[in-house]
């Protein structure tokens, strides 16, 4: 029996600003990136505060910047929402990252299950 790829949504909550939330944005890129490894089909998912921790990763300059551009085209996107509240809406967008507003303005988790998806959040 030949092996299926995983379908994965890592969905990244974390802030920098709480104690541990750069240790659990970086586990969740490096998980992307064991996933994408295996060919698997992975998809990368940042709500909540974790709207900001993107913009802040994928500043120039930043040392997780490299390893976050090399998951890039994985990144389905951003919550409008979050993005909106936490101030990075217009920067994401200039950045070039897609926001997503599939369930009443923030990012639908229901979608990535009927795509068949297991989720996991950071």
């Amino acid at each position: 029996m030949e092996n299926q790829p995983y379908k994965v949504a890592i969905v990244i909550y974390a802030s920098l600003q709480e104690h541990g939330g750069h240790s659990r944005a970086y586990r969740a890129l490096s998980t992307a990136q064991e996933f994408k490894n295996a060919n698997d089909d992975v998809v990368i998912v940042f709500d909540g505060a974790g709207t900001a921790t993107l913009n802040t990763l994928a500043q120039a300059g930043h040392a997780d910047a490299p390893l976050l551009n090399s998951l890039r085209e994985h990144i389905l996107g951003a919550c409008f929402v979050c993005a909106q509240f936490y101030g990075v809406q217009t920067e994401l967008e200039e950045k070039g990252f897609r926001l997503l507003r599939d369930h009443k303005g923030h990012a639908s988790l229901r979608q990535l299950m009927t795509e068949g998806r297991t989720i996991l959040t950071f």
